[in-house]
């Protein structure tokens, strides 16, 4: 069972009769759902778990709320609304709250991961300035004997530092080349070493400062309360921005109607139609809507024609047709788009009819990555019988538009599974990937919450559509995995290789490390499970650029 949201067409506001009065109801609910948002009761239980405050919504706590009535009611008598219109407030005002709680809850890993980083990168430059300081205090002490003892310098990793006895000389390697020499020990120490020093405490400097500003920034995410600005931050900053409007008050018209340009009525199971202020009639595709205005002491009603919904249209008339028995709850949104109104149905489907779900006869995998999805159709063996990548940018796209070319992108994969009756596998994206995944800020952008969680929600909302089932592994050294299986048996990048690697984790087949990269382990390492081989084989793998694995010679 999952919940979907089925979108009609525009309907213009000159074809309903009462645009005037919906749209007035729509100021007033966003009106009612913000003053929900400061009350104590609506907030108590995001407020307990930050502070540690009492939950008021309990009877023993009744007497330290300063308020009587319950929020229901207050807002109720305070707006002159009926019950569903403010329970449906106090609703969306408590989804509102626990969004951004989950928002703030992927920051915090976001940030969990960012100093974990950090402290692999201060670990390392205090290795580097360790090794520095040694060599400055060894340089110290046998600078008198080095030409008569013949004292060479110890060897480091690449770039090394050595005395070349030969010349003299102080000599930088690297890989195997030397590219700077020193004449004498002082040049060596005052134009190398101590230069390196001073950048290493440096960086160290940067690096707990950048430390200590993301532990405030998760303290403060875990003790405030959520904020949220209706209408978007982005814009409410537009009106400090010089001739971004002509004047305030343009802007505050603006601001206002991107704020309140929406209302949302939650259903119920009791009603007809699972909605006490909705009612929708299948054969006419109108849309009757009971409205908070009153004529001669009776609600108006307003209507709503040719209210079709281009997908879904099946699944909404089978709501609001339910027998009593089978009746669910329908929640409708209305949305005022300027010129016209835009309905949306949001119910309960369960996927009907068979769904495949067996990964015996193989699947389709696919690795996601900043600028392409990778797909590979495997067969019951865990053979790869076919690859492809297809390409997209989201560089320039808006958030709908990066939306509709990941859709479009997920359609070649879903469209393998239809021409092979053969289930889905994808990575789980919820595990987080590091904040330098790619080394690139521009596609460490691209690539962050938005693009992930995206195609996730796209992927799942695909499969109940083509009836197939989404299996997600650990991504954990796919890429690895597939660079040594793959990419030179099968001729593929490494992308795909990875996704095919995806694919037999989700086919419970496991890959073992070859003895090319098994002979250069420990005999400790040898003995413990194939994750920590992979583990320990990762340092050497990830320095081989893909292109050179097509030269390499394995052993199986």
């Amino acid at each position: 069972m999952a919940t979907r949201v089925f979108f009609s067409r525009h309907i213009p506001k000159s074809s309903v009769i009462g645009a005037e009065i919906v749209e007035s109801d729509i100021r007033l609910f966003n009106k009612v759902m913000h003053k929900a948002m400061t009350l104590d009761e609506v907030r108590s239980k995001s407020k307990r778990e930050a502070t540690g405050a009492p939950d008021l919504r309990k009877k023993a706590n009744k007497a330290l709320c300063t308020r009587k009535v319950s929020a229901h009611i207050f807002l109720k008598s305070t707006y002159s609304v009926d019950d569903y219109f403010a329970n449906s407030a106090v609703n969306t005002a408590k989804a509102a709250i626990q969004s951004v709680k989950e928002l703030n809850k992927l920051n915090i890993d976001e940030l969990s991961s960012q100093k974990k980083d950090l402290s692999k990168k201060q670990a390392s430059v205090k290795t580097t300035l360790t090794r520095l300081t040694k060599i400055k205090d060894e340089l110290k002490r046998v600078s008198k004997l080095i030409k008569t003892s013949g004292y060479a310098m110890y060897k480091f990793r690449t770039p090394v530092e050595r005395y070349d006895i030969s010349t003299g000389k102080f000599q930088i390697m690297s890989y195997g080349k030397v590219i700077t020499e020193y004449d004498n020990a002082y040049l060596f120490e005052v134009r190398y070493v101590d230069p390196k020093i001073r950048r290493c405490k440096n960086t160290l400097r940067l690096l707990k400062e950048r430390s200590n500003s993301i532990d405030e920034k998760i303290k403060s995410l875990k003790e405030d309360l959520p904020g949220i600005c209706f209408g978007s931050k982005k814009l409410f900053k537009q009106q400090y921005i010089t001739g971004k409007y002509p004047d305030y008050d343009t802007w505050l018209r603006s601001f206002r109607k991107r704020r309140e340009h929406s209302l949302t009525i939650s259903g119920r199971k009791d009603a007809s139609q699972g909605n006490f202020l909705f009612s929708y009639d299948p054969k006419e595709k109108v849309l009757t809507y009971r409205t908070q205005q009153k004529e001669s002491g009776k609600r108006i009603l307003v209507r709503f024609p040719g209210v079709e919904f281009p997908y879904g249209q099946g699944h909404v008339d089978m709501a609001v047709l339910a027998k009593k028995d089978e009746r669910k709850s329908v929640c409708w949104r209305i949305s005022d788009e300027g010129g016209s109104f835009l309905v949306q149905c949001m119910v309960d489907v369960r996927a009907d009819g068979y769904v495949n779900n067996c990964y015996l006869d193989g699947c389709i995998a696919m690795d996601s990555n900043c600028d392409n999805i990778s797909i590979s159709e495997l067969d019951a063996s865990g053979n790869i019988k076919r690859h492809k990548v297809v390409y997209f940018d989201l560089s320039m796209a808006s958030k709908g538009h990066a939306e509709h070319i990941l859709s479009k992108a997920l359609d070649v994969a879903f469209d393998w599974c239809d021409s092979t009756n053969k289930p889905f596998a994808m990575e789980d994206l919820s595990v987080k990937h590091p904040a330098d995944r790619y080394g690139n800020k521009k596609k460490n952008r691209i690539t962050s919450g938005f693009a992930f969680s995206k195609i996730t929600a796209l992927a799942e909302s695909k499969a109940l559509k083509h009836k197939v089932t989404i299996k997600t592994v650990n991504p954990a050294y796919t890429s690895q995995t597939g660079k040594v299986m793959f990419m030179k048996k099968y001729g593929m990048s490494i992308h795909e290789a990875a996704s095919a690697a995806i694919g037999r984790r989700a086919m419970d087949i496991n890959e073992k490390l070859n003895k090319t990269y098994r002979a250069q382990l420990s005999d400790d390492v040898i003995k413990q499970n194939r994750w920590k081989q992979w583990k320990a084989a990762y340092k050497m793998i990830k320095t081989i650029r893909p292109d050179e694995m097509y030269s390499i010679r394995f052993t199986a």
